[in-house]
């Protein structure tokens, strides 16, 4: 019993540390995490402004919905051979930007 709160303790801190790492540095005067800003993108809102910190926790509150919940289904549907593929097009084709950014009204910039 007292290993399952331990666990619980450490991925709780682990989602916790990734919540700040992609709200913190989003919102940041670098407007970008270390790994974009080292190959120099940014991430704006539509107008090409800094992100407010509200911006940021939708923009992570939304990538959390799509890799916890939109992906796994497309990956069900991958599974089943259904429309993955022209899915999948719709998607990430669309105006070049991710779902989670569309989600929220913001880009990522060179």
């Amino acid at each position: 019993m007292k290993l399952r709160w331990i666990i619980l303790a450490v991925a709780g801190a682990f989602v916790a540390l990734g919540a700040i790492y992609h709200i913190a540095f989003p919102a940041s005067a670098w407007q970008a995490t270390p790994g974009k800003k080292f190959i120099g993108l940014r991430v704006t809102t539509l107008e090409h402004e800094r992100l407010t910190l509200v911006q940021a926790m939708g923009r992570w509150a939304a990538l959390q919905v799509c890799f916890c919940i939109v992906f796994p289904l497309a990956a069900m549907v991958a599974v089943l051979g259904c429309i993955a593929v022209p899915l999948a097009f719709l998607i990430l084709m669309g105006d070049g930007r991710s779902p989670w950014d569309a989600m929220v009204g913001t880009q990522v910039v060179d």
